[in-house]
């Protein structure tokens, strides 16, 4: 991955870190005053796992970005995996520890919610050519390969020849 495609990736997860814990901030915010404090860990637990959930994938993916382009996937998939298992894993022992499941479900929502929707914000903002961009040739080598497009297309006056 090149520099400026990394630094990319880094921004995007910082906004979008920014939005989830903004959106978990207010789900607490709302369980706090609708339920009470009990209800309010649940939820500040909730978003907090789905925060460390999406930060650590996002942190792997761009790290992996750097690496032969045959790991990438394999990286990510092993990644998401151990995500899926330690999350599940979390949120059902919270839920047996007595936290109330729906403010736990509230909280991964919110998280979840802020998490896309920052990076969906970020991405749209974000400066990606859609291209890739020329390799710099020192002035000399020049176009010295270049084929003719007589090559390519065939020349005409010769196939009726």
């Amino acid at each position: 991955m090149s520099h400026w495609l990394a630094d990319v990736g880094w921004r995007l997860g910082q906004a979008a870190a920014v939005a989830a814990t903004a959106l978990g901030l207010a789900a607490v915010g709302l369980a706090l005053i609708v339920a009470g404090p009990d209800d309010g860990v649940a939820t500040a637990l909730g978003a907090a796992v789905t925060l460390v959930f999406f930060a650590l994938g996002h942190t792997a993916q761009v790290l992996a970005a750097r690496l032969d382009p045959r790991t990438i996937l394999g990286v990510a998939l092993t990644t998401y995996a151990l995500q899926v298992l330690v999350a599940t894993l979390l949120i059902r022992g919270l839920s047996a520890r007595g936290f109330a499941a729906a403010w736990l479900f509230l909280g991964v929502l919110a998280g979840v919610l802020g998490w896309v929707a920052g990076l969906v914000l970020a991405f749209r903002r974000a400066r990606i050519p859609i291209f890739d961009p020329p390799a710099e040739t020192p002035p000399e080598q020049g176009m010295t390969n270049a084929v003719s497009p007589d090559r390519l297309i065939g020349d005409e006056r010769s196939e009726g020849q």
